[in-house]
């Protein structure tokens, strides 16, 4: 599948934007927004405000994939429900 829709909600805020990633969704792609490049703020940031600088950190940006046709593909609460996290 070429393409989703990254739900990215600003956590100061409560603001949600959607991003078009013109991207496969792979494997590999929940470490990517788990644990990978797109884990961090900045790039979650970047992605959300379409450029800038914006600092490094861990929780500032929650994340929802979701496929073309609706289905989710990642959150980011589910993701650490099944990683055994408690936030």
């Amino acid at each position: 599948m070429i393409g989703y829709n990254a739900h990215i909600t600003d956590t100061t805020t409560g603001e949600t934007r959607v991003v078009f990633m013109d991207l496969e969704w792979d494997d590999g792609s929940d470490f990517w927004w788990s644990e990978g490049n797109f884990g961090c703020d900045c790039n979650r940031g970047n992605a959300y405000h379409g450029g800038g600088e914006n600092p490094c950190g861990d929780g500032r940006y929650t994340v929802r994939c979701v496929s073309i046709d609706g289905v989710t593909l990642y959150e980011d609460a589910k993701q650490e429900q099944t990683n055994g996290m408690d936030h």
